[in-house]
């Protein structure tokens, strides 16, 4: 439990959503896909990207998976942090 608190587990997951984030959007700029691309590849993606992320990262693919479960989370998390310390 104690390396989903640390900072390389947060910085996973955050560049795995990052990168679903640019995939989603070039993809869908340019290619006029649905049905499956919505409901299936776009919710799955953040885990092998969250694989991906980490082995490029020479860190632990296992927690590259479980950062890239946890990538849509863990952005929300940060977003809502932010915007809470800017207001304060």
């Amino acid at each position: 439990m104690d390396e989903l608190l640390t900072l390389n587990f947060i910085l996973l997951a955050l560049g795995a959503y990052a990168v679903v984030f640019v995939l989603r959007k070039v993809i869908d700029r340019y290619c006029d896909v649905h049905g499956a691309w919505r409901e299936l590849v776009l919710p799955i993606l953040p885990v092998p990207v969250g694989a991906a992320v980490a082995f490029a990262a020479h860190q632990s693919v296992l927690l590259g998976l479980v950062a890239g479960l946890c990538a849509s989370k863990v952005y929300r998390l940060a977003k809502s942090a932010i915007r809470s310390k800017s207001a304060a």
